[in-house]
């Protein structure tokens, strides 16, 4: 199974007079464009997925709802608290371990810089990944996702396929 690593998409710049809330900072209107174009061309080179694990924040929800569009099959998408920033690696495993029953259905987690970076670095044993706006990385597991035991396929950005 694969499992898609995102950091969200462009979002707002943060700003407590409009969002006293950081959770409800939304994404902008060129990063949901940017998003949405990226995500299609992802999707004509094989991205498939059923299942989004999402941070409950507004930007990622949002993220995730333009990748499930993108994509040509029924995808749920449902929020993971452990995705939030300094979310629980432990609680996002287990999740993560529970959703996996079946190695053709490939999922997708939306999430925050620095912590989806951090979550690539445990999923492959190491290694250091700044992940740009937007970016996703495909991690394969031969069996069961366990922390080290994942391959990096790749880690694409927005820009590289000029999106």
């Amino acid at each position: 199974m694969i499992v898609y690593v995102i950091r969200h998409a462009w979002a707002e710049k943060p700003d407590s007079s409009r969002w006293p809330d950081d959770s409800q900072r939304p994404l902008t209107e060129e990063g949901r464009r940017r998003f949405r174009r990226f995500a299609r061309r992802l999707v004509k080179r094989g991205l498939n997925i059923r299942l989004i694990g999402t941070s409950p924040y507004l930007r990622c929800v949002e993220t995730a709802e333009i990748l499930m569009s993108a994509t040509r099959e029924t995808v749920c998408v449902e929020a993971v608290p452990a995705l939030s920033p300094q979310g629980s690696f432990d609680e996002l495993m287990n999740w993560l371990q529970k959703h996996a029953s079946d190695p053709k259905q490939n999922i997708a987690l939306v999430g925050h810089a620095p912590d989806v970076g951090e979550l690539i670095s445990r999923l492959v044993g190491g290694g250091k990944f700044d992940c740009a706006k937007g970016s996703v990385a495909a991690i394969e597991f031969k069996e069961q996702p366990k922390p080290g035991e994942g391959e990096l396929l790749f880690l694409v950005t927005a820009g590289l396929l000029k999106c």
